[in-house]
């Protein structure tokens, strides 16, 4: 059984519960009553963070439901929701969230559907006429997709049986999932895995999200080296960092490789590119791939031009060293430009 992937890790039992689970929520129907843009939370209890839910399928197709993890995880919807830089590739790498979906047979693997079988029957389940299987991933900032582990797939079960509660209750009372003296949202928590069916309202607003500061270590042979190879440039650059959605395997899993591209102001032309497996917390890889930049091009430029804020902070210290200028900008037409292609051509295709 672990050979499957939407089952690798979980028990018979686990097993059973999930598909029992999306059975009811199937039957139910909750997306009846919710609609793709009502939202409310559940708190898990194993780790007490808040999942911010979607039911999905008031439209009459996508059924099924979309956990967005902690502050990061709301932040996240909302630009999603609002279409915020929603060409930017970044903001869909950027995801923490479970989701779970009623699929046609032909969007899951054979063993996955073989696995299913056992426990479904061989139609699947059954809305509105037409046959439908499983699919539950993990999405997690700049990984690809994983299957869902034993705790996950509890998590998930418990939000799909407080879908359908909150559904009913919203039948009676649209307004139920919003507290509209505060702005708040709807939180349904309980104490611990062994107080069943004590579930209770409670209401939350999520905290504003602020990335872990980004630092990057600097390597004096790789400074040395753009010393000695690269001289003094009139040139200008523009560099910025993207996700391109092509995944690369590492040990940590399948990740989402983030992209250095640097090119020069005044022609737009590509000065230099690689890819660094991404980490928020550590940047040198990134402050590694412009330090070569540097020795391969035999350029130091008058002024490196950039509108991230942790390029900046990990560029500054350089500035004296090398003998360049830092300047901070918001638009960057030129790199939003090549950005476009390149993802255009090495993304997933559509």
């Amino acid at each position: 059984m672990d050979d499957f992937e939407i089952f690798s890790g979980l028990s018979v039992a686990q097993i059973r519960r999930f598909c029992r689970s999306s059975q009811r929520f199937g039957s139910e129907e909750p997306w009846e009553w919710l609609l793709d843009e009502d939202l409310f939370g559940v708190k898990d209890y194993r780790t007490g963070v808040t999942g911010w839910c979607t039911v999905t399928g008031a439209r009459g197709t996508d059924y099924g439901l979309q956990i967005f993890l902690g502050d990061r995880g709301f932040w996240n919807r909302l630009d999603v929701e609002i279409g915020r830089d929603v060409d930017y590739p970044e903001v869909f790498v950027d995801i923490d969230a479970l989701m779970f979906s009623f699929v046609s047979k032909e969007e899951i693997t054979e063993r996955e559907k073989a696995a299913l079988e056992e426990f479904l029957g061989s139609d699947g389940i059954a809305i509105h006429g037409e046959k439908y299987w499983l699919w539950a991933r993990r999405l997690q900032p700049w990984f690809y997709p994983r299957p869902i582990t034993a705790d996950e797939c509890g998590f998930l079960c418990d939000v799909m049986q407080q879908a359908c509660v909150v559904a009913k209750r919203v039948s009676k009372n649209c307004s139920l999932t919003l507290n509209r003296e505060d702005g708040s949202f709807l939180v349904r928590t309980k104490g611990t895995e062994s107080s069943r069916g004590s579930w209770k309202d409670s209401w939350e607003w999520p905290q504003a999200y602020v990335k872990p500061r980004a630092e990057a270590k600097y390597n004096q042979k790789k400074i040395s080296k753009a010393l000695k190879k690269a001289h003094a440039t009139e040139e200008s650059w523009d560099i910025d960092t993207f996700p391109v959605l092509i995944p690369i395997w590492s040990r940590r899993g399948l990740y989402f490789p983030r992209t250095v591209l640097v090119l020069n102001s005044d022609s737009s032309s590509i000065v230099y590119t690689d890819v660094v497996e991404p980490d928020e917390r550590d940047w040198t890889g990134v402050l590694n791939i412009i330090l070569e930049a540097m020795a391969q091009t035999l350029s130091i430029p008058k002024i490196i031009r950039v509108r991230d804020d942790t390029l900046y902070n990990i560029l500054s210290p350089l500035k004296d060293v090398l003998g360049f200028g830092l300047k901070r900008v918001e638009m960057m037409p030129f790199m939003d430009a090549a950005i476009k292609v390149i993802t255009d051509v090495l993304g997933p295709e559509t």
